[in-house]
């Protein structure tokens, strides 16, 4: 498999990964991820066998597998893989490498989804710090660490700190997307959400209703 390639299925694995609600709506997302996940694991144990552990594809793919199992809600065997691949990412690449902050930020998303929120919070602050040195603050992974900050800021029930973060994500991926990107219709819901948690009823309706669009 070229570097390309690799590439592009992580990009698949990310997308399908990040959007489970979206996908379950017509079953295309557990179809997906039970047919994925042989041709991950027999990629992963193939790499492993001819590169080695410390190779770049088998540190990826090993992150990849992290982001499959948790979204399978099997956590066990996902935070193994991804105190793995961080731990050898940060030993051969370096803390600030992107595989470092892929598999660090694949953590951190993973706690926030149990709602480990005090174990998530760190990583995810040290994903953005890292994220917006490499790639800048309007680039698309950092807006979405911003993001998930403000829905971990919610969960502890930090209503003007999420705010604050899901309005920057909102605006920032606006900017740079678009107003009618999927990534901004998730920052519009999470909005919502956070409005209707606080019985701010006519905002959440407005947000929805952004978000859906005229009728």
């Amino acid at each position: 498999m070229s570097f390309l390639s690799m590439i592009s299925k992580t990009v698949i694995v990310y997308l399908f990964c990040s959007k489970k609600s979206s996908c379950n709506r017509d079953g295309q997302y557990c179809k997906f991820l039970q047919d994925f996940l042989p041709e991950n694991l027999a990629s992963a144990v193939y790499r492993r066998r001819i590169y080695g552990e410390e190779h770049l594809g088998t540190i990826w793919i090993m992150a990849d597998l992290g982001r499959l199992y948790c979204s399978l809600s099997r956590y066990d065997e996902a935070e193994s893989l991804f105190d793995k691949a961080l731990c050898t990412a940060r030993r051969v690449l370096g803390n600030t490498h992107f595989l470092s902050t892929y598999s660090l930020y694949g953590l951190g998303t993973m706690y926030l989804t149990q709602g480990q929120y005090d174990q998530a919070k760190p990583l995810l602050e040290e994903s953005l710090e890292i994220t917006s040195g490499l790639f800048g603050g309007d680039h698309p992974l950092t807006l979405q660490i911003i993001n998930d900050l403000g829905v971990l800021h919610r969960g502890q029930g930090q209503y003007v700190e999420a705010e604050s973060l899901l309005r920057q994500a909102l605006d920032g991926r606006q900017s740079k997307l678009g107003n009618d990107h999927p990534a901004c219709f998730e920052s519009m819901h999470e909005l919502a959400m956070l409005y209707k948690v606080q019985e701010r009823y006519e905002e959440a309706e407005c947000a929805c209703q952004a978000k859906m669009g005229p009728l």
